[in-house]
């Protein structure tokens, strides 16, 4: 390990994580059901919560958000399906915090909304353009303000405006009492809005993974952390104002030739040689970043119908396998957590989020008959 001053910024560089050994999650307590009472079964889960007791929420496309407590029962509707006060359309992000407080993007109803026990709803309309549809962009922080991703404009002469805004605070008077922006020089290491034709892309677009973009996080403390995966490092923002420099030693993960010439026929993002460094950040709190690096593709069998269609009869599909690297906010790499072997993660917008709290992890899992659950597992060794 190497650290060393540079200007205003402490660097900190890694060859090996202090834990030395690859930790494994234990699972604790899994809610939701293979087969059950309906309340126990999930349709699709596109995101889920965990508050401050432990319960759990769960968005399920059928019914709304469902509440369980920390030992699991079924403990009710937040809230329904719905246009309604005290329902939702479409769930793009949710957080909890509090004794079952819970925030939520709803796409749907183009509205930023809190419910909570025994309380009235509260919502505030979506300005214009795209809400983010990515894990963390609406979070509760520990002081208990509530905080979401701007809304994406996409620029139609390809141009972006530095710096950018990337949370904003949704709970005050004010339409934005507070915002936390990109650094301009976020951006300079990853020009490239989009590989997909006539698209309007845009510098964060998460559904371009071959090409690095920059990502951020917000932590519930206020740490914030922004990176641009064309190499493997990043920068924490910590609330004591020092900036860390954070970097490690990995050798690219490479695309093969065979799924890059694959790409290259049908209309979809561009495959480059090798993946960016790193596919998200998450700041957790209470000290810790973890990061989920690229995985390579997966090679899968299509439906004998798809196969006809389209003459081919493998795609490629994005790893829901892997380990995290976890960083203290002091810049060392603690650990490297592997992913259990159910879990279904990829960093990727459109997929299941986690949460993550100190050493414990909740993930969803998905069976070889597509049934999902929500699992909480314990990093043993993790808590030093």
């Amino acid at each position: 390990m190497r650290r060393y001053q540079l200007a205003d910024t402490l660097v900190v560089e890694s060859l090996k994580p202090l834990i030395r050994d690859t930790l494994y999650p234990v699972e604790v307590h899994r809610y939701g059901m293979t087969d059950g009472p309906p309340e126990y079964l999930f349709n699709e889960i596109y995101s889920f919560a965990v508050d401050d007791q432990g319960s759990v929420f769960v968005y399920d496309q059928r019914d709304g958000v469902r509440r369980y407590a920390v030992t699991g029962e079924y403990e009710g509707i937040v809230a329904g399906r719905g246009n309604g006060p005290e329902e939702v359309g479409s769930i793009v992000a949710m957080d909890a915090s509090g004794a079952g407080r819970v925030g939520v993007i709803d796409q749907g109803n183009r509205r930023f909304a809190v419910f909570a026990p025994g309380r009235p709803s509260w919502s505030r309309p979506i300005g214009d353009g795209m809400p983010q549809s990515r894990e963390g962009a609406i979070q509760f922080h520990d002081d208990g303000s509530l905080w979401a991703g701007a809304n994406v404009v996409f620029p139609e002469s390809g141009g972006i405006a530095h710096p950018r805004a990337v949370f904003l605070r949704v709970d005050g008077e004010a339409a934005a009492p507070d915002t936390v922006y990109t650094p301009a020089s976020a951006a300079y290491h990853c020009p490239t809005l989009s590989t997909i034709q006539y698209a309007r892309g845009f510098w964060e677009d998460n559904r371009e993974p071959f090409v690095p973009k920059v990502k951020w996080a917000l932590g519930p403390d206020g740490t914030f952390v922004v990176g641009c995966p064309a190499s493997y490092h990043f920068y924490i923002h910590r609330t004591d104002g020092e900036v860390v420099r954070v970097a490690r030693a990995r050798a690219p993960v490479g695309v093969t030739q065979e799924e890059r010439d694959f790409r290259e026929r049908f209309p979809m993002p561009r495959a480059e040689a090798t993946l960016p460094a790193y596919a998200k950040l998450i700041a957790s709190g209470g000290g810790r970043i973890w990061v989920w690096p690229s995985q390579p593709g997966r090679k899968e069998p299509v439906h004998p119908d798809v196969a006809a269609s389209f003459g081919v009869t493998h795609t490629w599909v994005m790893s829901w396998q892997g380990a995290f690297d976890v960083f203290t906010d002091e810049g060392d790499w603690l650990a490297v957590v592997q992913l259990p072997p159910g879990a279904r993660y990829s960093g990727y917008p459109t997929e299941p989020n986690v949460v993550i709290r100190g050493d414990t992890i909740w993930a969803v899992e998905q069976d070889a008959l597509d049934i999902q659950t929500v699992v909480r597992y314990e990093v043993p060794g993790l808590g030093r």
